[in-house]
């Protein structure tokens, strides 16, 4: 009911056109024109052709979604902020958009399809496989595993040695520290010290060149960070991001 609508829905017509793409700067740097709060949204495709109507608790991280997983339909938006609304009003505010929409267009938007998923739900990245120190066969098994160790943490920013792989760490430590790199969203390598066949002998050897006893360890710009509880608290005073995500 219009009841439902709070007092500052536009029409959708109304709503100034921002590009998000073909602009004079990249996108990420387009869509801090949105906020990230409470509204509805409208996504245009190259042609300005409408896409998808959307309704969201945060606007923008919604849009930038829709870039990473539809960067080819996702050019250019119409916004609504409704900060405060309930959800009745958004859901409102969504069907007066709808509407005026099908109204204009004579019919559904593409991605309003009954049935059609890829608007609502994101698309999975396949996970960075681990480094491997060797290929796994017998002829590597006489190769050198401390100078292997050191030509990989001189190599790569971020190195995680862990037990396990990023996606199924292998003890409450390494899910600990894996977590804390994935939230920096960075860049990043692991090895699994428990994976006998492609990192032979790499635990033991690890700890002697680091001349600590536990695992995980990470390094960064080939320096020996610490392990988990060093590291966790390096997280926690504000140390860590900045030495791994430049601004």
């Amino acid at each position: 009911s219009a009841s439902a609508l709070p007092a500052d829905v536009e029409p959708l017509s109304s709503r100034p056109l921002v590009l998000l793409q073909d602009t004079a700067v990249p996108p990420e740097e387009a869509i801090k024109q949105v906020q990230d709060v409470p509204g509805v949204y409208a996504v245009y495709d190259d042609e300005e052709t409408l896409q998808y109507c959307g309704i969201s608790r945060k606007v923008a991280s919604s849009v930038v979604a829709h870039l990473e997983d539809l960067p080819e339909l996702t050019h250019a938006l119409r916004v609504n902020a409704l900060p405060g609304a309930t959800r009745e009003q958004l859901q409102g505010a969504w069907k007066a958009w709808m509407q005026e929409s099908i109204s204009a267009t004579g019919r559904v938007p593409p991605g309003n399809e009954p049935g059609e998923r890829k608007w609502i739900t994101r698309k999975k990245k396949p996970a960075k496989p681990e480094i491997e120190l060797t290929d796994g066969t017998d002829a590597s098994k006489g190769q050198n595993m401390e100078t292997l160790l050191k030509e990989v943490v001189a190599k790569h920013p971020v190195v995680l040695f862990i037990k396990g792989s990023r996606t199924n760490p292998e003890c409450s430590f390494s899910y600990n520290i894996l977590s804390i790199f994935e939230g920096y969203k960075i860049d990043y390598e692991t090895i699994n010290v428990m994976d006998e066949r492609h990192n032979p002998g790499a635990r033991e050897v690890l700890k002697t060149l680091s001349d600590w006893p536990t695992i995980p360890q990470v390094y960064i710009n080939g320096e020996f960070m610490g392990g988990a509880e060093i590291v966790e608290e390096m997280h926690r005073n504000g140390e860590l991001k900045p030495m791994v995500v430049k601004d």
